[in-house]
């Protein structure tokens, strides 16, 4: 009975470290973020999107399984993209995902979303926002571009311009 009441606190003052180390965006602060970082016009609505069905801006949202999770503001999955700590890879012998984008799942559950915002490009750039189910379910198909009307309205972001795709260099990803 001791040792459950000593590892109730012991998870809910983590819990609160956890709590009291996330920040939580508001819609349009979030798009002008991802405008500071590099986002493309024509897909900063998606983003916006994506990051409210996957954490509801929550930098340091993740839902973590035995065997698999995801991390911060855009559902990174530890499956393949970021590299879970040492002490999950003991519970689970043989366990070494490949890390493609060479960050710390933990990495991607901070206040800074730079490192988040470069490792969902490369996604991004490998499979398109299908690698998200909440985007694919919620954002696909539906008029994103209300997420950043009233950001726009009350110049709280850069108004945005859209290239011809002809005419566009950019590659395929979510950064100029």
């Amino acid at each position: 009975m001791m040792k459950a009441a000593v590892c109730g606190v012991a998870v809910l003052v983590l819990g609160i470290v956890i709590v009291a180390e996330a920040k939580v965006f508001d819609r349009c602060e979030f798009a002008a973020e991802l405008q500071r970082l590099g986002a493309r016009d024509d897909m900063l609505a998606d983003w916006v999107c994506l990051a409210e069905k996957q954490s509801n801006y929550t930098t340091s949202a993740s839902m973590v399984t035995v065997w698999t999770g995801t991390h911060g503001i855009f559902g990174i999955s530890d499956a393949f993209w970021c590299d879970r700590s040492a002490s999950i890879r003991r519970r689970i012998r043989n366990y070494n995902a490949p890390n493609i984008c060479k960050v710390s799942c933990e990495d991607l559950v901070d206040d800074d979303i730079a490192d988040d915002f470069a490792c969902a490009n490369k996604i991004f750039n490998a499979h398109g926002f299908h690698a998200w189910n909440p985007w694919a379910v919620k954002c696909w198909q539906f008029d994103v571009a209300v997420y950043l009307d009233d950001c726009i309205e009350d110049k709280l972001i850069k108004p945005l311009t859209f290239t011809d795709d002809e005419d566009d260099d950019l590659p395929p990803g979510g950064v100029n």
